[in-house]
């Protein structure tokens, strides 16, 4: 229990310092609006992209593909976001604050914590199995983004559900995510020279998104979305665990599932909130907030739930 939380500690803790390190840089002038700016552009369309094709890509979706834990991951993922939606909607009356609230609450970070983690609670084996889940979530998340953002971002008036189609088809996430699946289906290996630059690129993700996040705090704007912030972690990494897993135990999962879902559920807000509330000109603030706030409160919800679940014997 002690390793898991260490673990825990060492892959959530990197992540404050550095935004924390964004926030100095860009105190210290490091760090301008116009660089933040192209950062969060190359993040959103190449660097992110290029990270989710190569951790779908390389799942083996054939060997552990388990369609009553990808249906139930997906179905409540969905019914979180729809929930979450409509009670946020009596409460925040901004759009651009509201769809920004509703990311935070049931985005996960499943890809840089979720199966980080997963490897250190139930160890090699289960990392196969959340990785297939993995490569059928994201697209979902990315395309419910695409709708929530479309609906209640800055130019949410015009285009409609034509604009709304668009902005899927186009979005470079989900366009990552479906090319990555023939490759994985059919065990497509990419040509080493491609592979490798993929890699690279990829690694730029989530330093940079994380800098940007920092660079975008400000003291008033901390002010303004901290009961909000608060609510959609909360939400996040401990509300979603406390209700999903017990109904997974009703519904007959066990061990190697449980550990999985648990982690999905308690993961904090994924860091591509942040990036695509700002392509999408939602309130961007907000969602480097929830992002902030979400990593720092899973650490408290993993080690607790972890302990929970292994103590009773659910996980192993």
């Amino acid at each position: 229990m002690i390793q898991s939380f260490v673990f825990t500690t060492n892959a959530v803790l990197p992540v404050f310092l550095i935004v924390i390190l964004g926030l100095i840089f860009r105190r210290l002038n490091i760090i301008t609006e116009s660089f933040n700016n192209t950062a969060s552009n190359l993040v959103f369309k190449a660097a992110l992209p290029a990270m989710l094709f190569l951790n779908v890509s390389t799942a083996d979706i054939r060997q552990e593909f388990d369609l009553k834990l990808i249906i139930f991951t997906i179905s409540m993922t969905i019914l979180i976001y729809i929930t979450v939606w409509f009670a946020g909607s009596f409460f925040i009356k901004n759009k651009q604050s509201l769809g920004s609230f509703v990311q935070g609450a049931y985005r996960s970070n499943f890809a840089l914590i979720g199966v980080p983690l997963t490897m250190s609670i139930l160890g090699q084996e289960a990392v196969a199995k959340a990785s297939i889940v993995l490569a059928f979530i994201v697209p979902v998340l990315n395309i419910l983004a695409v709708i929530l953002l479309s609906a209640t971002g800055e130019n949410a008036e015009s285009g409609g559900f034509v604009k709304t189609m668009l902005n899927i088809a186009k979005n470079p996430l989900i366009i990552a995510c479906f090319m990555g699946i023939p490759f994985s289906a059919f065990h497509i290996k990419l040509p080493l020279i491609v592979s490798n630059t993929f890699n690279i690129l990829s690694d730029l993700a989530t330093p940079l998104a994380l800098l940007t996040i920092g660079s975008s705090l400000t003291i008033v704007g901390i002010k303004r979305t901290f009961v909000m912030s608060v609510a959609a972690a909360f939400i996040k990494t401990a509300v979603l665990p406390a209700i999903f897993i017990p109904v997974a135990l009703l519904m007959g999962f066990k061990n190697t599932d449980i550990g999985i879902l648990f982690v999905y559920f308690a993961a904090p807000t994924a860091v591509s909130s942040y990036i695509m509330s700002r392509a999408m000109k939602s309130d961007s603030e907000l969602s480097a907030n929830i992002v902030l706030v979400s990593t720092f409160l899973s650490m408290i919800t993993c080690f607790i739930g972890t302990f929970i679940l292994k103590n009773a014997g659910i996980i192993s």
